[in-house]
């Protein structure tokens, strides 16, 4: 029998942005990596973008978090494996990340521009889900610390850099592919890693430790091997534990739980007990942050690079929906003060990524040998800390275009605005990041140097960027305080973003990120663009779709 709602069609509800290319769709991010990597094909690209913005991709993702990791200690017989249970549909986004070689393109490719390429496939993964993104970043950014050991790079290398996925939960002998995890944060070590309480103990094994703690955070537990830092009787030192012994049997890592986390559900993160862990040093005994360090660089480059995606894909969203909703008899997108919300979305979206695609330009560099990665030392932490922070309220106003509809499971925004944050806490909180960049001022005054002759390169063209060059300038001989290394931070960002929208960027989008965002009348509101702005053309650049 039928009811009165049967043959109901929905009104004024827009159809879900759905079957479209996240990379030709996206104007600013195409121009980028064509201007920092001119010799490479945007192939690659264009294919994942089909991938990435596909329904059935989408459907990955959707099912992926309604069916979150399982923990299953044990197996039928009673014996411990704490193995991590995924659904399909999350290792189909991952073997599509890794065919993609988002993990490792830049490392089997030494032509110029290639990390760029890799850095553009980050960007689109993050246009789909995050979830995905821990262990192919963590996978990527391991590679540099295991060639510290001639010995484990070449072991490990052909698994690290394979485009095959292999989810097996089998010793690496048997595998086609390798995933690599992190782990630094323990209960009483966050920020303070002197703190450290796991302890690494010589075996009789040659070049053995076994490692004994509990690490509070330990990300991706599923993969084959982790980088962990435990102390020995010279101090903090690196190692890489195999989720295997060297004899085929499990190793002594034991999953305590996973972590309840406010978003990045279909990933696992877990607290883990180490029980006399197999685990090989890595690097010198006692120089474990050094090896680290090595990691975090990428890491951070990393995370600096999914804030700007995400803004991206709830700016694309909420564009998307403004321009089918109608109110008052017009279409969302041609009201005024609607107008204005969504073209600073997008020029907010446009400087996040013409920063990230500028790095990947300078570590592109220094990979090969071409350049000294100066620019990269502060610009990766500036990066990381201002497109985190911006992320959360870009997200956030975009959420707030739909209007309730936002505010439900049925669309992409809620899962948006529960990741966000997360790229502003780990690989170091807004605090850490800022404070970096005052040490790095100290200790290696050629990465400021860098940073300002970036900046500089629009000298001459706006007066309140000219005045603010001045400003950081002075800088270089009186270093600010730490009590205003925020603040101190976002004008650094800000006038890095500046100068290459100038440069790069059509006039209309450039100029109205300069009037309003330099100066100090700058509240950070999202929608605040003087009337005078061609905020149509603005919009029109910013659409999703090719």
């Amino acid at each position: 029998m039928s009811t009165p709602m049967d043959n109901s069609v929905a009104s004024n509800q827009p159809e879900p942005l759905t079957n479209y290319n996240t990379y030709t769709g996206h104007l600013a991010l195409r121009e980028a990596i064509s201007r920092e990597a001119p010799n490479q094909s945007e192939d690659r690209l264009i294919y994942l973008g089909e991938k990435t913005g596909s329904w059935e991709a989408q459907e990955w993702v959707r099912q992926s978090h309604q069916t979150p990791p399982q923990l299953v200690q044990y197996d039928v017989r009673g014996s411990r494996i704490d193995e991590v249970v995924f659904d399909q549909s999350w290792h189909n986004l991952m073997a599509m990340g890794f065919k993609s070689q988002a993990h490792c393109l830049d490392w089997n490719d030494p032509s110029a521009g290639s990390s760029v390429v890799r850095a553009g496939m980050f960007y689109l993964l993050n246009e789909t889900d995050q979830s995905i993104l821990c262990p192919i970043g963590m996978t990527h950014h391991s590679l540099p610390a295991l060639q510290v050991d001639d010995a484990l790079g070449e072991k490990w290398r052909p698994l690290v850099t394979s485009s095959d996925y292999d989810p097996r939960s089998v010793p690496i002998s048997e595998k086609t592919s390798a995933m690599i995890g992190m782990s630094l944060t323990e209960q009483i070590a966050g920020t303070d890693l002197r703190n450290l309480q796991t302890v690494a103990i010589k075996s009789d094994a040659p070049g053995e430790y076994l490692l004994s703690g509990l690490k509070w955070f330990f990300s991706a537990p599923q993969v084959d091997a982790s980088i962990v830092l435990a102390k020995t009787e010279k101090g903090i030192t690196c190692f890489l534990m195999p989720r295997f012994r060297p004899d085929g049997t499990r190793n002594s890592i034991f999953i305590r739980k996973l972590k309840n986390k406010v978003g990045d559900k279909a990933n696992a993160s877990s607290e883990v007990e180490l029980v006399n862990a197999s685990a090989q040093i890595m690097g010198q005994e006692g120089k474990g942050l050094n090896v680290m360090f090595r990691m975090i660089s990428h890491s951070r480059a990393d995370a600096g690079l999914a804030s700007g995606a995400m803004m991206h894909h709830a700016t694309s969203q909420a564009l998307h929906y403004a321009r089918q909703r109608q109110v008052f008899g017009k279409s969302l997108i041609s009201m005024p003060l609607m107008e204005n919300v969504l073209a600073d979305l997008a020029i907010e979206t446009e400087a996040a990524t013409v920063l990230s695609m500028r790095l990947a330009r300078d570590m592109d560099e220094e990979k090969r040998g071409v350049g000294n990665g100066a620019l990269t030392r502060i610009g990766v932490a500036l990066n990381k800390y201002w497109s985190s922070k911006r992320a959360t309220n870009v997200i956030a106003e975009a959420m707030e275009v739909f209007g309730g509809n936002g505010y439900t499971e049925d669309h992409a925004m809620a899962r948006l605005y529960r990741q966000a944050p997360l790229n502003s806490i780990w690989e170091g909180s807004g605090n850490v990041i800022c404070l970096d960049v005052l040490r790095a001022m100290r200790t290696d005054p050629e990465s400021y140097t860098a940073l300002l002759n970036e900046i500089k390169l629009a000298k001459g063209h706006t007066a309140q960027l000219d005045a603010l060059i001045i400003e950081l300038e002075a800088c270089q001989k009186n270093i600010p305080s730490p009590v205003v290394a925020r603040v101190f931070a976002q004008k650094l960002s800000i006038a890095i973003q500046a100068s290459l929208l100038i440069r790069h960027a059509p006039g209309y989008v450039s100029d109205a990120f300069c009037c309003s965002r330099l100066g100090s009348q700058y509240t950070g509101t999202l929608g605040s663009l003087p009337s005078n702005i061609r905020m149509t053309d603005i919009i029109d650049r910013a659409m999703p779709y090719s």
